[in-house]
């Protein structure tokens, strides 16, 4: 023992006596103080609770994260209420939520988590149980629109048709009829929620448009490349189903910003400045026009702000060529992807 009490060791003492009560005051803040943990195993079964104002307030403490991060739950602009929905569908900026089914539950599942919210969460389980949710939001939430884009693998005929069937929802389908396909405006949300046509599908499936009437995507918007291909600084390109960004003949922009293996913790990050960047860029690449989806992973979590400040960022560029929407003054759209569900205030999407 004595041949460690020497003067030139104390410094390494020191070193480790403070790395070590570091560990400590961390873990300890953590699970005391952190409204993200949750030890209590009731709590671990419900969705990523609502708790923006005591994230805010952890985020913002004295001793925040040690590698200088925050990470906090963001809301979103009631869009619709703010501004109104007097203009075309495709006038709107809607957040979406990358593998909206996908979600960190606790429940095993053969793919990555993405989400942290249930789907009703994320708009305010196999195929029919999810369906069967949106049927009952949209029941609730009359003057929502729901778009799902999905990552088509039902090979049954008519199979994809029969489970909207099962779930009620053909009574809200928008016609295949009314979707423009040479780059004009869609209808009028207004006029959408007027006639009960608030559920928008289509499918990564180009025959299901002839065989059952449901819309093949990339006829009608275009998209950028998912996955870590699509978040290099300073790119922006068409993933390889769609036509290029700046085709105008598609009246809808997708943009996705999520890594092709979710890591939950760099997504605070990855909502945050750079999703804005992200932006755009890819403005510029689509021929100076605006995302209308916005597809991210844990679309809540960011260093402040995140996802719905650059959604707000882009509504109000969109509708009023401010950089708020909240300078416009006068649908509030979330969209889920199944890949991607987007709500407009409800929706979904695919890669």
């Amino acid at each position: 023992m004595g041949r460690w009490v020497k003067p030139e060791v104390y410094p390494l003492i020191g070193a480790m006596t403070f790395v070590t009560g570091m560990c400590v005051f961390q873990l300890t803040r953590n699970v005391l103080l952190n409204p993200a943990v949750r030890i209590d195993k009731s709590h671990r079964k419900t969705a990523v609770l609502e708790n923006q104002e005591e994230g805010e307030k952890y985020a913002e403490h004295g001793f925040p994260a040690f590698d200088g991060s925050q990470c906090v739950r963001s809301i979103a602009t009631d869009l619709f209420n703010l501004v109104n929905n007097s203009l075309p569908f495709n006038k709107y900026v809607f957040l979406t939520t990358h593998n909206a089914f996908a979600i960190d539950d606790g429940l095993p599942r053969l793919t990555f988590t993405n989400q942290e919210d249930n789907v009703t969460q994320q708009l305010n389980v196999p195929a029919i149980n999810t369906l069967r949710e949106i049927e009952s939001f949209l029941s609730s939430n009359p003057s929502e629109i729901v778009t799902i884009i999905l990552e088509d693998y039902v090979e049954t005929p008519n199979g994809l048709t029969k489970v909207f069937t099962d779930a009620g929802l053909m009574k809200y389908w928008f016609p295949l009829s009314k979707m423009p396909k040479k780059g004009q405006d869609w209808p009028l949300v207004k006029e959408m929620v007027t006639n009960n046509q608030r559920l928008i599908v289509f499918t990564s499936k180009e025959s299901k448009e002839n065989s059952e009437g449901i819309a093949y995507q990339w006829n009608y918007m275009v998209e950028n490349q998912y996955g870590d291909g699509g978040m290099k600084a300073g790119e922006c390109f068409n993933r390889a189903e769609s036509s290029a960004l700046n085709d105008t003949s598609k009246a809808l922009v997708l943009i996705n910003y999520f890594r092709s293996v979710p890591i939950k913790p760099l997504a605070c990050v990855q909502n945050s400045g750079d999703l804005g960047d992200m932006i755009q860029t890819c403005y510029a690449t689509a021929g100076n026009r605006w995302a209308n989806f916005v597809a991210v992973d844990y679309y809540k979590r960011s260093e402040g702000g995140g996802a719905f400040k650059a959604t707000d960022t882009s509504s109000g560029e969109l509708l009023c060529g401010c950089n708020d929407v909240h300078s416009c003054a006068t649908v509030r759209p979330v969209l889920l992807h199944n890949d991607n569900l987007f709500k407009v205030n409800g929706t979904d999407s695919s890669n």
